[in-house]
């Protein structure tokens, strides 16, 4: 038997389905003629309250629409930031910015201007032109100049300059007289800036100190990460095996914590096979290590000749 259908309810769904679309598209759609335009408040309200809805495009295309249709809208430094932010190409985003920056001096403003540049030119991997555009949107006192200076501390290291990014993650360190939101932040900062200039010891033990400082679960799993593969840069395997456990123990269900497991079976694997062959060797010249002096007195470089040997196995894994 057919189901049957209440012809209410259907009517009723219809009903709904046309008033959403009636509303979306009386919010997409721009003034009628005759009437006042809207306010750049208005404007980015309304974008905002599509984007909310998940109809981003919708969104970009009604301020695209206002900006090409309205002198004064198309003059506002926030409404030409909006549309920059929702535009998915990095190079009209860039665009835009400039249009905002010439039309602006509101500091709050410059500061979404360039940092909205720098996030462009980042994703572009463009990374030496997006910390200036960050150093840029740092100069000013307004909310977002200290996540920027983060950021371009970020750009340094991302760049290959570890030594400036270094300097600059320990201004924002040390600015943070009160630990704040970007202090954890900037001490990874260092860790990874330490690690990227081949003081990986100096990297292990600051890894280590923000793992055990700081509660923030994220700041944590970065910085058991960080303290992980300092360890093994480091050639400390042992000490490695430690800080991934832990990792893999209190975030089993994050890529790091997958990550961080993986990375312990392999290095146990590694280091049970080193311990066999150091077994082996010691069984091979009869478990007794009083006899090599005798057996090689006179040689001045034996020791040296052995370290080197260490340190070419060491280099291999």
């Amino acid at each position: 038997m057919p189901a049957r259908v209440n012809p209410r309810g259907a009517t009723a769904a219809v009903a709904i389905a046309g008033a959403l679309t009636a509303a979306l598209l009386a919010v997409t759609a721009g003034p009628a003629a005759g009437d006042d335009p809207p306010t750049p408040a208005q404007a980015i309200e309304k974008a905002r309250a599509l984007e909310e809805t998940g109809f981003v495009d919708d969104a970009e295309a009604y301020l695209r629409g206002l900006v090409e249709t309205d002198r004064s809208l198309a003059r506002s430094a926030s409404v030409l930031l909006e549309l920059a932010r929702l535009s998915a190409d990095p190079e009209e985003a860039m665009t835009l910015a400039d249009q905002a920056i010439e039309r602006t001096r509101d500091a709050g403003l410059l500061v979404r201007a360039h940092a909205l540049k720098g996030d462009a030119l980042y994703a572009s991997r463009i990374y030496a032109a997006a910390a200036e555009e960050y150093g840029e949107a740092a100069r000013y006192s307004a909310p977002g100049a200290g996540e920027a200076t983060l950021r371009r501390a970020d750009c340094l290291l991302a760049a290959g300059d570890a030594s400036a990014a270094l300097e600059a993650y320990r201004g924002i360190w040390e600015e943070g007289a009160v630990p704040g939101e970007l202090t954890s932040w900037a001490e990874l900062g260092i860790g990874r800036a330490l690690l990227h200039s081949g003081r990986s010891a100096e990297a292990a033990g600051h890894f280590e100190h923000v793992a055990a400082t700081y509660v923030d679960p994220d700041v944590r799993m970065q910085a058991l990460a960080g303290a992980g593969e300092s360890h093994e840069a480091n050639d400390a395997p042992l000490d490695a095996l430690t800080a991934l456990a832990t990792l893999a123990a209190e975030f089993p269900d994050t890529f790091a914590g997958v990550v961080a497991a993986e990375r312990v079976r392999v290095l146990s694997e590694q280091v049970a096979a080193a311990m066999e062959a150091a077994a082996a060797d010691t069984g091979a010249t009869g478990g007794t290590s009083a006899e090599a002096p005798d057996e090689t007195s006179g040689t001045e470089d034996t020791g040296t000749d052995g370290a080197g040997a260490d340190e070419e196995t060491l280099e291999e894994r």
